[in-house]
């Protein structure tokens, strides 16, 4: 599923093979969501929480009170990350998931370019298609999005993105 993956993972993954376990259960286990985080990631994608650019960067804004209106536990709403990458038109997106303290915890995600550097610049690090950072408040969130913006504009669109 991810582009670092190598023939040394595939034989490792055809050797576990070998041992008495049911992976079709394990696959199922690993995608099993609560009906909360089922309903969070239907609210991460809706027109109200999630603002899209013309170049395919995406933001999602999510509020302690759509946690708690949802029963989402603080290690559960991890769920909703990917849930705007699923969309065609998106290349890289920012979920935003508001703090107990009023700050913000944000997840960058990309299917290309490289975001890490934005994770950096925000009190951040991480890998360079998959990072997190912390937003002080909406201002920063927004020029979180502006960064995604422009690193789109300036990152052409491969064409396996497009299809």
């Amino acid at each position: 599923m991810y582009n670092n993956t190598t023939a040394h993972t595939l034989r490792d993954v055809a050797l576990l093979y070998g041992f008495d376990f049911d992976p079709s259960a394990v696959n199922q286990k690993m995608n099993e969501v609560t009906l909360g985080q089922a309903r969070l990631q239907g609210l991460a994608i809706d027109e109200h929480h999630m603002r899209v650019s013309p170049n395919g960067a995406a933001v999602v804004v999510i509020s302690q009170a759509d946690l708690q209106h949802l029963g989402i536990a603080a290690d559960q709403y991890q769920a909703a990350v990917g849930s705007a990458g699923r969309l065609n038109e998106i290349r890289a997106w920012a979920m935003c998931t508001e703090q107990p303290e009023g700050n913000y915890r944000v997840s960058l995600r990309s299917k290309g370019a490289v975001i890490n550097d934005i994770a950096r610049a925000h009190n951040g690090g991480g890998h360079p298609l998959a990072s997190g950072a912390k937003a002080a408040d909406q201002a920063e969130i927004d020029q979180i999005f502006n960064e995604l913006d422009a690193l789109l504009a300036a990152t052409p669109q491969a064409p396996s993105e497009s299809e």
